[in-house]
């Protein structure tokens, strides 16, 4: 189901055993929209453009809901992606994102509000980084 190269973050952010946990695995990319230029994190120069500043380099962040069972961390829905850019607009990505995880988190967690705001403010700490 998943690429064997993606490292995933599983952050629990506080919840139990029993209420579900958030995995995030971002992506970076230098974008120059002058000419037209895309190179992902994955292909080699990316860090030499990146370090020219004649682009932007942006970050898409892509979001699963899961469980943790024993030391293992299972993904169970994928969620969304939220690009990170200085141009992009977050209000309505997040919208999205919250939606998906609500009706996700329908019957599965005892505290679904308190697992949103959870998801909440994992988002504000990745746009912060």
């Amino acid at each position: 189901m998943f690429d064997n190269n993606v490292r995933f973050s599983a952050d629990a952010g506080g919840a139990t055993v029993t209420e579900p946990v958030f995995l995030f695995e971002e992506r970076r990319a230098f974008i120059r929209t002058r000419t037209h230029l895309v190179i992902t994190n994955r292909q080699p120069g990316f860090f030499e453009f990146a370090a020219t500043g004649d682009g932007v380099v942006a970050r898409l962040v892509r979001v699963w809901v899961g469980r943790i069972e024993g030391r293992e961390t299972i993904p169970s829905a994928y969620l969304g992606s939220v690009v990170l850019c200085p141009s992009s607009t977050l209000g309505p990505q997040v919208a999205r994102l919250l939606r998906r995880a609500s009706a996700s988190l329908a019957g599965r967690s005892e505290f679904p509000r308190a697992t949103l705001h959870r998801l909440v403010l994992l988002l504000r700490r990745f746009a912060a980084a």
